[in-house]
């Protein structure tokens, strides 16, 4: 191509708003920097700091040159194949890239000063030296990608790195990863990891997800079977994501106890959840890790809470009581996991069904006593005593006594109907 087709297909480009430009192979499709700027109701290129491009089209990144001072730039939901014309954006610090198709991570020497760079949703299979000059760089997202290694020193160029997010990728190994000692937040969900490196340098980390790979222990955090000293290794923890895992054993989980600054356990899904001593296991962790909030999406508060009804369980049993109404029910039962909510119920059905059997038996044995102190004359006249439905329609409320009515048999019977509603304690044992 000459000087001048070169300076031909230039102004084509200047000028396309959202155009095709026929190359060799494809498809062009760029927007020309005035349109660019029109979009950000601006006159001046100086006077762009953030320029919004994203669902537009758009095959390649071009015509940024004289937007000097742009500090971010969202080019996501694109055609995008490969990172080019960004050597004279060295003031970005957020670069958006995710859900396009690039493959390669390169074109990023310029940008000395970036610190967010968002490539989620590529088709990226490596990192290579993509970002060995982003030494600000501090947030870095390129999960859901293809990529199954991460070579040495490809991250450690970026010191300042604090939160890292390759969930969704191949990743087997983590030893180039938890080497990066500014890390605070790590997410790793859905690879294929099985174990975690003997030496981890991850000194500021608070977050860490591991939830949906392969582990079979999290002993292995600091090389050890039985994790002793994993306040060493992660004196800052606060979250723990190690959902849908492989863990078979309790004694596989014991190193959880240990981690005095967790805030948050997500355990739910690994084999352990079915064994009889889970239960158990949840219950100790409540009890000595004291800074805890949530495990398993319950609260501290929403534990304490189920805790004390576990403990009027177990009070209960030999002193029945008339069960509360179902509004009490329910907003005891709120918060809970399904499976407690199902424990819950079961025992409400139960002592209900004791409530009723005990009411029963203390209203025939007041019964008995009072048909053995009515006189012979009465009893014969049993037939007026009111029916149990009847009874059951009586116009006045719990804990009111009935209106006194003539008649010795008349008061008694009222006394009896009392009794079916409102009896709740034992009855006196006579000598």
């Amino acid at each position: 191509m000459t000087s001048h087709d070169r300076k031909e297909v230039k102004k084509l480009k200047d000028k396309a708003a959202s155009k095709t430009i026929f190359g060799s192979n494809q498809d062009i499709v760029v927007i020309a920097a005035e349109d660019m700027l029109k979009k950000c109701n601006e006159k001046h290129y100086a006077d762009v700091y953030s320029l919004d491009i994203s669902n537009t089209g758009i095959t390649r990144i071009a015509n940024l040159e004289k937007f000097i001072k742009l500090r971010v730039l969202d080019l996501s939901c694109n055609k995008i194949e490969w990172i080019d014309g960004l050597q004279h954006n060295q003031e970005l610090r957020e670069l958006k890239l995710y859900s396009n198709k690039i493959s390669e991570l390169n074109g990023l020497e310029k940008l000395k000063g970036l610190t967010n760079l968002i490539l989620q949703f590529n088709n990226i299979t490596e990192i290579g030296n993509g970002l060995k000059s982003l030494r600000a760089l501090k947030l870095l997202r390129i999960d859901n990608n293809k990529i199954n290694k991460v070579e040495k020193n490809t991250l450690t160029c970026c010191p300042n790195l604090s939160s890292l997010d390759m969930s969704n990728n191949c990743i087997h190994d983590l030893t180039n990863i938890c080497c990066l000692k500014a890390l605070t937040e790590l997410r790793l969900a859905n690879n294929q990891i099985e174990h975690l490196p003997d030496s981890l340098a991850c000194k500021s980390l608070s977050e860490l997800d591991l939830s949906g790979n392969s582990l079979t222990d999290v002993g292995s955090l600091n090389g050890l079977h039985v994790l002793n000293r994993i306040n060493v290794q992660f004196p800052a923890l606060e979250i723990l994501d190690i959902q849908r895992n492989q863990i078979s054993f309790i004694e596989d989980m014991e190193s959880l106890k240990l981690i005095s600054t967790a805030t948050e356990y997500l355990l739910i899904g690994n084999p352990v959840e079915s064994t009889p001593e889970y239960r158990g296991f949840l219950a100790k962790i409540w009890e000595l890790v004291l800074n805890l909030e949530s495990l398993n999406k319950v609260s501290s508060i929403e534990a304490n809470r189920y805790a004390r009804f576990s403990q009027k369980q177990k009070r209960s049993k030999n002193n029945p009581k008339r069960p509360g109404s179902a509004t009490i029910i329910m907003r005891k039962m709120s918060g809970f996991e399904s499976k407690e909510v199902e424990e819950i119920i079961k025992f409400s059905t139960r002592q209900l069904h004791t409530f009723e059997t005990s009411v029963q038996e203390r209203f025939n044995s007041i019964r008995k006593s009072i048909d053995e102190l009515l006189p012979v004359q009465a009893m014969s006249k049993r037939s007026i005593s009111p029916s149990k439905s009847a009874m059951d329609e009586r116009p006045y409320s719990a804990g009111q006594r009935p209106s006194s009515r003539s008649g010795r048999l008349s008061r008694l019977q009222e006394a009896m109907a009392f009794a079916t509603e409102n009896f709740t304690e034992e009855p006196e044992q006579t000598s």
